[in-house]
């Protein structure tokens, strides 16, 4: 049992150990511990340090971490693992050092730490924290050995019960040996032999000491000392592994065994090996109200309740083995014991003196007295002694009671632990030293008045405290003990962590009042948040970390160590972090590392480490060295990264910046860089090159027509047959949208490049099948060779590009060499191009109207605005000229939004004029529908000149109003909303959906001329006639055709169905004068 230390009382001043090898230190310690309240030794040196704590008790170690010699780090390390002192406070003082190297002596077993300089009130506060800590542990150890002083209480009170408790204590622990338990659990079915009947002291005398079988409610009342004594080990550090095995203890009234058998994994395995040692005594012992029960037949008995089930039939075998085996080692009960003289007990509980028992003279009478009170008495004591006489008594009382009031009177005014009493109202009735440092409040404060209103009255939130869910007041109106963590208020005010022990004084069956203890846990709770975030932040970060010692030892590792590289922390713990080599990187690159390690305490950089399953992964490794004092080496410290998919995505980003995310060939970028390689490799080497160029021919009606998904499948269709009919070493690129180019490096001539662009047009004829469509891709190609065509790579690019738009207008699936008249040709392109610019800003543009006709009578229906540009210098330029290198600039835009203003405008002055002339008809481009802007553009021209919307009629090409995506069917809904006429210009060469076009907002189709200009004589083109205007009347639209020349053609629509028509037969385009003066009074 562990012997309690020696005793300090309040007056006792803390004693301090001052450790530094400066004397202007210690003398400054010294100076500010200078009051009662310390007592200071010195010494000079790690050696002298340990010999003066061999040989004196200390409360606290002030101690220099760096001194030569022996630092503090070591002489903290030899206290807590030489001379094995936990609980000794040790207190490191620097003036310099690291978190890492504070980290390292925490770790040793530092209590904490204080930097130089300090004031004296900082040291002050230090060292009387951790001393009052070291008293309050040294307390708890008293607190113990007082638990098993009372133990023994129980045997003064019940003889038979004491003596089954010593019993059960050495039998447990021979029992344990012979099960082969190790230390610490023999130690427990001691402790547990011992106090596990503890809890009957709270059991009432007229059911402890009935000799009868006890009644139902009795039994009830009696099962309840488990609890009891389950609750007062609780709170009790070095008891609590009791606390489950007391709880789970319970037997019958002639404690024969236990009632609900404890043979459950759920059930502590000490608690079912007691159970089997706890039935034997019970049954073995005589009682008043029971006889002894033979060996044999407790041997039946158990044999009988393990096949029953109700005990744990292989611990209920090893016990009877062991019954056989060892039965004559055991302390077994003998019938007729008699209970000794319960002064003897009393005496042994006090330690007195054999004088001062002499001195007491107590008479046999006066023990028999006292024997009264630990059972019950009897009228044949009473024959045998008589009665005892009050000076008996009397002095018996003075001897005895003085003595042990004397003794707990000391107790209670040396321990720092917090302890009051209160009566059945809550009024404090006694309160010691420690509590009323504690809580700031004087003795007389605190006695008489209400506990709760004076240190209880709020919660941590700072809301009021109710009386009634207060545990302290609950404790008093239930009788049960209260353990538990609450908030206590300061005198002045502030808040204190507490953790306390409410144990009722029951007399009679009536509380009387309460005893509580508690003991301020701000600290631990502070050092508890601050371990939880330390071991939260080394358990869950993400990277991996390490520690080794100063050899390279591993000591441990974190779970994100373990998920990174396979090992577990058993696996690696006294290894050697060379496991993780991968020996992709040679030795110099690791003496390199351990070089900077060494000279500079860190290195961090990339490495390739191996797993556990063989597998190669890149991390991003720091390390850190860890030095003491001395500024040794003790410990390395390694955080690393699996930048795995780090590099996986730097792999993605260079490819995606370097490479067409569609294709995957290079891009531009890629390509550009590749060939000024290539030009510098061949004039070095005094070879050509070729660069081709290759652009799809129509590849945006296919888009528009098939759609952008399928666009997209014949774009990897063609990178794929490209690639696959020229080298490995030659280069395809894709430089955005239907352009590709090729590289051919060192090529001998002009007809080698010639042969290659054959064999990819030749590998490009064969059908693709696109779903239900085929389609043969035809490219036009460009040629540019180096050095004649360009010495730069820009050069070669341009002019091969040029070499390409040269081919696409001799016509399909053509290549053709560059040569500088093409550049002639691209500059009369960009002089085009300027001359546009300036027909926008020198109002060059005039737009010339050509009528529509109603086919049934040839009324004026409609004009359809066409537009004219009148260059200076070449005349008049037809729209097929520059309207695709508008839509191309995007000059497009601004030269639509003048024919919508010029349109309408002209509309309101023939309407104003008397006109009929139905509906004004403009072409939209794709470009304004594409671009979003031609909503605004139209309501802009509307408002500007006050044109009736319905009046306008805008013609958008099959191609563009079937593209189907969101923004084209939005943008025709909103202008349908306008009240804007919608026809489908061209109707007949592209690819309508009528699934799709049915839901369309369009008002008519327009059938395009090349399906009008052969009628009636042209079958097919009578069957696509005919199939368009029935497709109209079928979806309730209008339908006019354009191109009609002769009248075989008008006659010809007109008998089909066909409402309007548009052509040289009906009028020419003309300006709006000569429209004026044709059908002005019309």
């Amino acid at each position: 049992m562990t012997q309690p230390a020696r005793q300090l009382s309040e007056s006792n001043p803390y004693r301090v150990l001052l450790v530094d090898d400066e004397s202007g230190q210690r003398f400054l310690q010294r100076e500010i511990l200078s009051s009662p309240d310390f007592e200071v030794r010195e010494a000079t040196d790690g050696r002298s340090a340990l010999k003066a704590i061999r040989e004196h008790p200390f409360d606290v170690v002030l101690l220099d971490k760096r001194m030569p010699g022996m630092t503090g780090d070591e002489v903290c390390r030899r206290i807590r693992e030489e001379m094995d002192d936990r609980l000794l406070p040790v207190i490191m003082v620097t003036g310099m050092g690291s978190s890492d190297e504070l980290a390292r002596s925490l770790n040793i077993g530092a209590t904490d730490f204080i930097r130089k300089p300090y004031t004296p009130t900082e040291l002050i506060a230090r060292v009387e924290a951790a001393a009052s800590h070291k008293r309050l542990l040294d307390q708890l150890e008293h607190v113990e050995s007082i638990y098993f002083v009372v133990a023994r209480m129980v045997e003064a009170r019940d003889w038979h019960t004491g003596r089954h408790c010593v019993r059960l204590a050495h039998n447990g622990a021979l029992f344990g040996r012979y099960l082969g338990l190790d230390d610490r659990s023999i130690e427990l079915l001691e402790h547990l032999g011992t106090l596990h009947d503890i809890g009957k002291l709270a059991i009432p005398d007229h059911i402890l000491l009935k000799q009868e079988q006890l009644n139902a409610q009795e039994e009830r009342v009696m099962r309840l000392h488990p609890v009891v004594g389950a609750r007062l080990c609780s709170g009790i550090k070095a008891l609590e592994p009791l606390v489950p095995l007391i709880r789970h203890h319970h037997e019958h009234w002639d404690g024969s065994g236990y009632p609900d058998g404890l043979r459950g994994e759920e059930v502590p395995y000490l608690a079912r090996v007691f159970q089997l040692l706890d039935i034997y005594d019970a049954l073995a012992a005589e009682r008043p109200y029971k006889g002894i029960l033979p060996h044999g037949e407790i041997i039946r008995y158990l044999e009988r309740e393990r096949d029953l089930g109700r005990l744990d039939p292989e611990l209920a075998g090893r016990f009877l083995d062991f019954l056989q085996e060892s039965l004559g080692q055991m302390q077994l009960p003998t019938g007729g014991e008699n209970a000794p003289d319960d002064f003897s007990i009393v005496e042994s509980l006090m330690d007195l003196e054999p004088e001062a028992k002499e001195r007491a003279s107590i008479p046999p009478l006066a023990k028999a007295e006292l024997s009264s009170a630990g059972r019950r008495w009897r009228k044949e004591d009473a024959a045998e002694f008589g009665g005892p006489s009050r000076q008996d008594v009397s002095r018996l009382a003075v001897v005895d009671y003085s003595q042990l009031s004397q003794r707990f009177a000391a107790i209670l005014d040396a321990t720092t632990v917090g302890l009051f009493g209160l009566d059945r109202d809550g009024r404090v009735t006694f309160v010691n030293g420690a509590a009323c440092r504690l809580l700031g409040h004087g003795e007389e404060e605190l006695l008489g008045g209400t506990h709760h209103d004076r240190v209880h009255y709020a919660k941590s939130d700072g809301s009021t405290y109710p009386l009634s869910e207060c545990p302290i007041h609950q404790s008093l109106q239930t009788g049960e003990i209260v353990h538990g963590e609450e908030l206590f208020f300061h005198r002045d005010g502030r808040g204190i962590a507490v953790e306390f022990t409410c144990s009722p004084l029951v007399d009679g069956g009536e509380v009387e009042g309460v005893v509580v203890t508690f003991q301020d846990i701000s600290e631990r709770k502070a050092i508890k948040r601050r371990l939880r975030l330390a071991t939260t932040v080394f358990d869950n970060t993400h990277d991996g970390i390490l520690v080794t010692d100063e050899k390279g030892t591993i000591l441990t590792v974190n779970p994100a160590f373990s998920e990174i590289t396979g090992y577990s922390e058993a696996e690696v713990r006294g290894q050697n972090p060379r496991l993780l080599r991968s020996g992709k990187q040679r030795a110099d690159f690791y003496e390199a590392m351990w070089s900077t390690i060494r000279q500079q305490g860190r290195w961090q950089g990339e490495i390739r480490n191996r797993n556990r399953d063989g597998e190669i992964f890149p991390a991003w490794l720091t390390i850190s060295s860890v030095k003491d004092d001395q500024g040794e080496v003790t410990n390395y410290v390694g955080i690393f990264s699996d930048i795995s998919p780090l590099k996986h995505s730097l792999e993605q980003i260079e490819h995606l910046a370097n490479h067409d995310p569609l294709t995957g060939l290079p891009n531009r970028l890629l390509f550009l860089d590749r060939l000024k390689v290539a030009v510098r490799q061949a004039r070095r080497g005094g070879h050509s090159l070729a660069v081709l160029f290759l652009d799809i021919d129509r590849f945006k009606d296919i888009n528009d027509s098939l759609g952008h998904a399928m666009g997209d499948q014949l774009l990897l269709e063609m990178a794929a047959r490209v690639r696959g009919q020229v080298r490995e070493e030659d280069t395809v690129a894709r430089l955005g949208g239907d352009e590709f180019v090729i590289l051919i490096g060192d090529v001998e001539s002009a007809s080698e490049a010639e042969l290659v662009a054959r064999k990819v047009m030749q590998g490009l004829e064969v059908p693709i099948r696109l779903e239900t469509s085929e389609i043969i891709l035809r490219v036009s190609m460009g040629i540019s060779l180096y050095p004649n065509d360009g010495e730069s790579a820009d050069e070669l690019i341009r002019h091969a590009d040029i070499a390409m738009y040269h081919a696409k207008e001799r016509g399909l699936s053509e290549y053709h060499f560059y040569n500088d008249e093409m550049s002639a040709g691209t500059r009369a392109r960009l002089a085009m191009e300027s001359a546009l610019r300036r027909a926008i800003e020198g109002q060059e543009f005039e737009l010339h109207y050509q009528p529509q006709v109603n086919l049934a009578d040839g009324s004026l229906c409609g004009a359809e605005a066409l537009l004219r540009w009148h260059h200076p210098q070449e005349g008049l330029v037809t729209p097929d000229r520059f309207i695709p290198l508008a839509e191309e600039t995007g000059l497009i835009e601004p030269i639509g939004a003048w024919v919508l203003e010029s349109a309408c405008r002209q509309a309101v002055e023939w309407q104003a004029q008397g006109i009929s002339f139905g509906r004004i008809a403009i072409n939209v481009s794709g470009v304004q529908i594409r671009r979003g802007t031609l909503v605004e553009r139209v309501t802009t021209a509307l408002e500007l000149s006050g044109l009736d919307p319905t009046r306008l009629e805008l013609e958008i090409t099959e191609s563009v109003i079937m593209e189907q995506t969101g923004q084209t069917l939005t943008m025709l809904q909103e202008l349908k909303s306008l009240g804007v006429q919608l026809s489908v210009d061209d109707f007949g060469t592209g690819y309508s959906s009528l699934s799709y076009l049915q839901h369309l907002p369009v008002d008519k189709l327009k059938i395009d001329r090349a399906f009008v200009c052969n009628l009636p004589n042209a079958g097919k083109d009578k069957a696509i006639a005919r199939a368009v205007i029935a497709l109209g009347q079928g979806l309730g639209l209008q339908t006019i055709a354009e191109g009609v020349e002769t009248e075989a053609q008008r006659d010809f629509l007109r008998q089909h169905g066909c409402q309007e028509g548009q052509g040289w037969l009906f009028g020419r385009p003309m300006t709006s004068k000569l429209f004026t003066q044709r059908y002005v009074g019309h």
